[in-house]
C-alpha cells in the first residue's frame, strides 16, 4: 500500500522520470557454409514453346603461317659441329689410246681424233670411246642417205637434166668423167658419193660434154654442136672463160 500523506492522505507514488530502454536487436541469423567444390546449378530448361537459343560462334582462328616459324631451327649451341665429308679420291689416270678406224666406217682420220678428244674429256674408257665412234658414223651414214635421196629426188625433176633427158645426162657425165685424169678408182668413188645425185654437180659435168668429142655426147639446153676438145691448158681455160681468148 503506498504511504499517507499529511492528514491520512495516500500520496501515489512518484512515476519514473527515466525513459525505457530500446528493445535489443534481433540476433543474426548465420547460414551454413557452402560445401566446397559443390557444382554449379544446372541452367534452367526453357520454357515450353520458347526458340531454342543458337549456339555461340567460335571465334576464328589465325590462318596464316610466319616467317619465324618457317625458318629452320637454330643449330643447336651445344651440339659439335658436323665433321666435313672426305674429299673424294681423284679418278685413276686414264691410259692413252685412239679410236680405231671403223669398219666400212665414212669418217675419216681427223674427225676419229676429234672424238678420241671428246671422249676422252669425258673420261671414257677406251671400249666406251669405241662404241661412241660407232655410233657417230651410223649417225653420219643415215644423214648422208637422207641427203642422197633428197638430191636424186630434185635431180630427176630437174627441168633440164632430168625427166626425158637423165639417160643422156648420166651418158654425158660418164663421158666427161672418163676424159679427166681420175683414176678408175677415183671414178668409182665419185659414182659412189652422195654427189653423183646432186643435180647442180651433174649439170656442171653436164655443160662440160660440149668440150668432149664423142658422138654419144649431146649438150641438152644448147642448140650449138659439140666443140672440138681443147689441145692444151691456155685454149681449155679460154673456153671455160677463165683465159684470155
Amino acid at each position: 500500500m503506498p504511504p499517507a500523506g499529511p492528514g491520512g492522505a495516500v500520496v501515489p507514488p512518484l512515476v519514473s522520470q527515466t525513459p525505457p530502454a530500446a528493445p535489443a536487436a534481433p540476433a543474426a541469423v548465420v547460414s551454413a557454409p557452402a560445401p566446397v567444390n559443390a557444382p554449379a546449378p544446372a541452367p534452367a530448361a526453357p520454357a515450353a514453346g520458347a526458340p531454342t537459343p543458337a549456339p555461340a560462334a567460335a571465334a576464328p582462328k589465325p590462318g596464316f603461317t610466319t616467317l619465324l616459324e618457317e625458318a629452320a631451327p637454330a643449330p643447336d649451341p651445344a651440339a659439335p659441329p658436323a665433321a666435313a665429308p672426305a674429299p673424294a679420291a681423284a679418278p685413276a689416270p686414264l691410259p692413252d689410246y685412239k679410236i680405231a678406224p671403223i669398219e666400212n666406217g665414212i669418217l675419216t682420220a681427223s674427225e676419229l681424233d676429234g672424238l678420241t678428244k671428246i671422249a676422252r674429256g669425258l673420261s671414257l674408257p677406251q671400249d666406251k670411246a669405241q662404241a661412241f665412234a660407232v655410233e657417230q658414223n651410223a649417225l653420219r651414214v643415215a644423214e648422208v642417205n637422207a641427203t642422197a635421196a633428197l638430191w636424186a629426188q630434185q635431180t630427176k625433176a630437174h627441168p633440164v637434166i632430168g625427166g626425158a633427158n637423165l639417160p643422156q645426162t648420166m651418158a654425158n657425165v660418164k663421158a666427161v668423167l672418163s676424159a679427166t685424169t681420175l683414176t678408175p678408182e677415183q671414178r668409182q668413188a665419185v659414182a659412189k658419193s652422195a654427189f653423183a645425185n646432186n643435180p647442180t654437180f651433174l649439170q656442171i659435168l653436164n655443160d662440160l660434154a660440149r668440150f668432149i668429142p664423142r658422138e654419144d655426147v649431146i649438150h641438152r639446153g644448147s642448140a650449138a654442136p659439140a666443140k672440138a676438145a681443147p689441145t692444151n691448158q691456155a685454149e681449155a681455160a679460154a673456153a671455160l672463160g677463165y683465159g684470155p681468148r
